[in-house]
């Protein structure tokens, strides 16, 4: 009997989470779409754990409801320069491949929003958090990584822009 308890509230509770899971939408996006951005990328160098930062420009462009386009260029280091889509899913609880954990809309218009997936960084199964910080001329994100077992995160890299 207890044992069935347990499981019935166990079950209840992680059904709640899922309920009340954040969600992003396109209109919520809109501040930084249709627009080119430049600013700099802050990282954390694999190699002797220096930061380091470069140049960069990010273009967004809407799409569809559900896909921006990004073209994401180095200036100094062209060869670096990539293409690609950030996507919600059709639920608007994910963002890039990534679980959206939490959202705050502020007083002034600007959103923040964290999203969560596991991966791998330097070759160690990691759960990454990355923290969007929008508004109508300031783009920002910063990844976090946690290596597993680990207590602690550390920044991995960080894009800051203000709009062109």
């Amino acid at each position: 009997m207890m044992k069935a308890v347990i499981h019935t509230t166990i079950f209840m509770l992680l059904s709640f989470v899922a309920i009340a899971q954040e969600q992003i939408t396109i209109v919520e996006l809109e501040p930084v779409l249709n627009a080119t951005w430049e600013g700099t990328l802050t990282y954390k160098n694999y190699g002797d754990g220096r930061l380091v930062s470069i140049p960069t420009k990010l273009t967004l462009q809407k799409k569809n409801e559900r896909t921006i386009k990004y073209i994401q260029e180095y200036p100094n280091e062209p060869k670096a320069n990539s293409t690609g889509k950030w996507k919600i899913e059709d639920d608007g609880a994910t963002f890039n491949d990534a679980t959206v954990i939490a959202k705050n809309k502020k007083e002034d218009g600007s959103l923040e929003f964290l999203t969560r997936y596991e991966g791998k960084d330097n070759g160690k199964a990691s759960t990454m958090f990355v923290t969007y910080r929008i508004s109508k001329n300031k783009l920002s994100y910063t990844k976090e990584v946690q290596y597993q077992g680990a207590t602690e995160r550390f920044v991995r890299n960080k894009y800051e822009y203000t709009k062109q």
